[in-house]
């Protein structure tokens, strides 16, 4: 049957559900609409996650002994996926799901949600209504990903009774400069996030580029912006670069 379903999806030219990543608008926007934010980072994600032994010949590399190249080259193969591989994504959006599907049955329904609608590759953003509700689910997704052989760590949330809840030793870095003060601000899918306002900032420093079609591409381009707050602001320049274009 699931080989079936992929060939139909395939003959579709899209990818399976179970192996696409989360959108990023959507869970921006997720993480969005309540009032309590939680973010959280799965630690080498992809290095947890072992490949299949047929297809480990994909992930082969020469290795030289000291670093010396006039020695003999010692084939290896990857046993678990590796950053900058294609297939890793995927690969690690179908683990979670399938740990979501194992194990989200102890824990209330919210938790296996979270996981299948809120992670991006292995970032975790979502929002609660209430301090109460985020400890619970911090708790019980610790948990899960703990029972998949995953580690989630790197907390933040615009709520310190929320961040007491959780170990200091799995608080993000710039938790420990800043605390939750005006200066901490975290990148969210890279986004600049403001934790004490609750609120995303967009800094603009414009990058030295030649003055031509492309130059202009490459700046307008520099800002990103996933849900189009500053999209407005950058019509203009877009305007100005379609004009160019029909001007040759």
């Amino acid at each position: 049957m699931l080989k079936s379903e992929i060939l139909l999806w395939s003959m579709l030219g899209l990818a399976p559900p179970w192996l696409r990543t989360t959108g990023l608008d959507g869970v921006l926007l997720r993480f969005r609409k309540k009032s309590i934010a939680l973010v959280a980072n799965g630690e080498a994600m992809f290095y947890q996650i072992r490949v299949c032994p047929r297809d480990r010949d994909c992930l082969r590399f020469l290795w030289w002994p000291n670093g010396d190249l006039t020695q003999k080259a010692t084939p290896y193969r990857m046993k678990v996926h590796l950053f900058g591989a294609t297939s890793s994504p995927s690969c690690a959006a179908f683990s979670l799901r399938q740990a979501a599907r194992d194990f989200g049955g102890a824990y209330e329904p919210v938790v296996a949600s979270t996981v299948e609608r809120c992670m991006y590759v292995d970032d975790c953003l979502t929002s609660v209504s209430d301090v109460e509700t985020a400890i619970k689910l911090v708790g019980s997704l610790r948990s899960l990903f703990a029972k998949a052989g995953f580690w989630l760590t790197k907390w933040l949330s615009n709520s310190e009774e929320v961040l007491a809840s959780v170990p200091e030793d799995e608080l993000t870095k710039s938790w420990h400069v800043h605390a939750l003060d005006c200066k901490l601000q975290e990148r969210i899918l890279g986004v600049a996030w403001n934790v004490q306002s609750d609120t995303f900032r967009f800094s603009v420093a414009l990058p030295l580029r030649p003055r031509t079609r492309r130059g202009l591409l490459s700046t307008v381009n520099s800002l990103l912006d996933p849900l189009g707050f500053v999209a407005p602001v950058v019509l203009e320049v877009r305007l100005i670069y379609s004009n160019l274009c029909q001007m040759g």
